[in-house]
């Protein structure tokens, strides 16, 4: 996934929404897909592997349960919510305390992706198969290596660019007719 010549930094909340649900997280689910029949049949193929394969696939699925539930919410609940309020510029007051714990939320569950990842990059060798490995083993932990750029570089969108811009609207206390509270699941 190629964005690196897009400037975040000078984009627009809704604009970093919109390249999240329309490029990112469909980057993201095309390479959880890809994994969810590679992985397994390199764990199949290579049972005298050296590294712990079957623990590396239970962290793997762990993780990508947590991202799929993640991508989920947002693209369902949070970002059609924030898309409405961007367009006023104002969070009402009323949906403030909302907001606030939902970006808390968000921020917990990278800090457990990035338990996943870590604990994948250890139990991998850092993603690296062993020597006599087969080409789905090497495929496999290719696309985990992958897998944790994406999600490292979606952190830092979300973490760094994004949350501190939505911190930062107006908030107002006036009410604003029709506005919900953020629903609290998918």
């Amino acid at each position: 996934m190629k964005h690196e010549s897009l400037n975040f930094k000078k984009m627009a909340p809704s604009e970093i929404i919109h390249f999240l649900t329309d490029k990112h997280y469909p980057a993201l689910i095309q390479l959880a897909e890809q994994l969810n029949i590679h992985l397994p049949a390199s764990v199949k193929v290579n049972t005298s592997a050296h590294l712990p394969l079957d623990e590396i696939e239970k962290e793997y699925r762990k993780l990508v349960s947590l991202v799929k539930g993640q991508i989920k919410k947002h693209t369902r609940i949070l970002f059609p919510f924030l898309d409405n309020v961007l367009e006023d510029g104002k969070v009402p007051s009323e949906v403030l305390s909302d907001l606030e714990i939902e970006i808390s939320e968000i921020h917990t569950r990278h800090m457990q992706m990035r338990t996943h990842l870590a604990m994948l990059s250890s139990l991998s060798n850092n993603y690296t198969p062993g020597p006599n490995s087969s080409e789905s083993m090497k495929v496999a932990f290719a696309e985990l290596h992958s897998l944790e750029l994406q999600l490292y570089r979606l952190f830092y969108i979300e973490d760094v660019l994004l949350l501190p811009k939505i911190s930062k609207l107006t908030f107002c206390r006036e009410s604003i007719p029709g506005m919900r509270r953020i629903p609290r699941s998918v």
